[in-house]
């Protein structure tokens, strides 16, 4: 099995972010950017407020389970987003 590094994940959450056109920036003058998709103690989570308060997309406890989670979605929005023509 090939070991999951943060770059990795890192890629994962851009691409996310790109497809699902969400800001791909987690911070932005010392507040939380609403809508932004990254992860929190190894959870994927979408910002909701700029609190900080989030909404948890795929509670995980390893970055494998992220990760995987996170190719999950991807294929999702790239399958919905072929089948709608969008």
């Amino acid at each position: 099995m090939q070991r999951i590094t943060n770059n990795m994940i890192q890629h994962r959450l851009d691409e996310i972010n790109e497809l699902m056109q969400t800001p791909m920036e987690t911070f932005f003058d010392r507040k939380h950017v609403v809508g932004n998709i990254h992860t929190y103690d190894n959870a994927v989570v979408q910002t909701k407020n700029e609190s900080g308060g989030i909404a948890y997309l795929a509670r995980t406890s390893t970055k494998r389970e992220a990760y995987e989670h996170l190719v999950s979605m991807c294929e999702t929005v790239r399958q919905f987003r072929l089948h709608r023509g969008i």
